[in-house]
């Protein structure tokens, strides 16, 4: 009787956990910063494209970076400090006036040198209470396409942003939902 009692609850939570440990054909799960995803011959484990906590301002302090950014006006970053595929016209603090159907709004951001699949900029919808990161998705001599990831909790989506050099600013554009803006440096 005392084995019974033992053994049903441990059971039970075994076949509670199995989705997790065990995701079905086509669902995906993450253990730590690796991504678990199904494969034709059972699961492949690969390293998560988002680094973990800390590496990247490790990263920043072996490049000689260093200090704190708490908005995007706060992130000074010399553009001669570091090398990537960034075109120069690009680096820099800049601010526009985002159009999304009838309603507009503000947004700052700086943008850093870095290589693809690298954080590049830190980005803030100042009238939407919104702010997140942009990782370089594509880099041409006049427009980088980025992948902007907003923070946990913000009300607003993760989009595919491009920018393009114009005059002596930046033309922003997200197709879906279509929002265009111009940029000036700040």
């Amino acid at each position: 009787m005392i084995i019974g009692s033992i053994v049903l609850p441990v059971l039970g939570l075994i076949v509670a956990l199995l989705p997790y440990l065990f995701p079905r054909d086509g669902e995906k799960s993450t253990e730590g910063n690796k991504v678990i995803s199904p494969s034709p011959n059972g699961v492949t484990v690969v390293p998560s494209p988002i680094a973990p906590s800390g590496a990247a301002s490790a990263s920043a302090s072996s490049a000689g970076l260093t200090g704190t950014a708490s908005s995007p006006v706060d992130a000074k970053i010399s553009p001669e400090t570091v090398e990537g595929e960034i075109p120069q016209p690009f680096i820099g603090s800049w601010r526009g006036l985002l159009t999304q159907g009838g309603q507009h709004y503000i947004v700052e951001l700086v943008i850093n040198q870095g290589d693809v699949g690298d954080t590049v900029a830190q980005v803030e919808y100042v009238d939407l209470k919104c702010r997140g990161t942009w990782r370089l998705y594509t880099s041409t001599e006049d427009s980088l396409t980025v992948d902007e990831i907003i923070e946990p909790g913000d009300g607003c989506l993760d989009v595919s942003v491009t920018v393009t050099v114009e005059g002596d600013g930046l033309a922003y554009l997200v197709d879906s939902p279509t929002v265009e803006g111009k940029l000036e440096r700040s």
